[in-house]
């Protein structure tokens, strides 16, 4: 079974996004290409916060028009094999 972490990570590279190094050891840090100047701040229990900084970032993770499909797509991912 994936984690939630699993699932955010794998619906972001299917599409498209890309893991970036940043000074934060909090999270794992994603951006899309056409999201200039946006990060995606995922955490380890598979929170999700997105912002140009992880301070400055909003959390999404309440939000379930974002977040729920972000993880079903994860999920639809991970069982194509995607990740």
């Amino acid at each position: 079974m994936a984690t939630r972490r699993q699932k955010l990570i794998a619906a972001l590279e299917a599409r498209g996004a890309r893991r970036v190094e940043a000074p934060t050891r909090r999270f794992v840090v994603y951006t899309h290409p056409f999201d200039k100047g946006l990060f995606y701040y995922i955490g380890e229990s598979g929170a999700l916060r997105i912002g140009a900084t992880a301070s400055s970032s909003i959390s999404f993770t309440d939000s379930p028009r974002v977040y729920l499909p972000l993880i079903a797509e994860g999920e639809a991912a991970l069982k194509r094999g995607l990740k």
